[in-house]
């Protein structure tokens, strides 16, 4: 039996994932109103697709996805060594996709 059905089964996981702090739901709040209200207007619009754009070209996602390769594998190595628990899947993602992402 795998590690992950070991320790974490489907309502376990799900508890996890229910744990977000009012400072994460503030900022997903914040976050949905900006775009809303930025995408009121054309030129922004416009400026957001080319920033999509952008992101999407080749070279950019070739190194996005190293990077999120890498740090599965990093995951999935600390947890088979037990450094990484299911119940730190919240705080490492959201770790992976803004602060690592920046170093």
């Amino acid at each position: 039996m795998s590690w992950a059905a070991q320790e974490c089964g489907p309502t376990q996981l799900s508890e996890y994932m229910n744990e977000f702090t009012n400072r994460e739901i503030a900022t997903v709040i914040w976050g949905i109103t900006f775009l809303l209200c930025s995408s009121l207007r054309k030129d922004i619009r416009i400026s957001i697709g080319n920033v999509i754009k952008a992101a999407l070209d080749k070279r950019i996602l070739c190194i996005t996805l190293a990077y999120y390769a890498y740090m599965t594998v990093i995951v999935v190595f600390a947890a088979k060594a037990r450094f990484w628990q299911p119940s730190l899947a919240k705080d490492t993602v959201i770790w992976i996709v803004f602060a690592g992402f920046v170093m």
